[in-house]
């Protein structure tokens, strides 16, 4: 959706929607615009999918910038300005997880990779 390579990062977003679909249960996945009737061939997937990702654990940091390409920027910098995210998840995580747990939803769940923690620190966790 960035348009960045993958890497071990990008799995560790896999991890935490991984995480969110056993918690929620069910075929449940928070970021799919499946939810919404778009197909993956649909034009406006990858917006709709950066929409879901800026509402849920937004807004996109201004170090975005540094790693992804000018049009991937410009499609980011439109998202940080409709206004505050809704951020269901931190809302949902406070009240259904405990404090830690939802910490640690929040510390995978950056949308700056470089942000997101290291496999070995994720297994350094409590």
């Amino acid at each position: 959706m960035l348009q960045l390579p993958w890497g071990t990062l990008t799995d560790v977003w896999s991890f935490g929607n991984a995480i969110l679909s056993l918690v929620h249960g069910g075929g449940y996945h928070h970021f799919d615009p499946g939810w919404e009737g778009i197909k993956p061939d649909d034009q406006d997937y990858e917006l709709t999918v950066l929409k879901r990702m800026y509402h849920s654990v937004g807004p996109f940091p201004p170090s975005i910038a540094d790693i992804v390409d000018a049009d991937t920027f410009e499609v980011v910098h439109f998202l940080n300005r409709q206004g505050p995210p809704q951020r269901p998840l931190q809302r949902w995580a406070t009240e259904q997880l405990p404090q830690a747990d939802s910490q640690f939803m929040r510390r995978i769940l950056k949308l700056d990779p470089r942000d997101r923690p290291t496999v070995e620190q994720i297994l350094q966790d409590e």
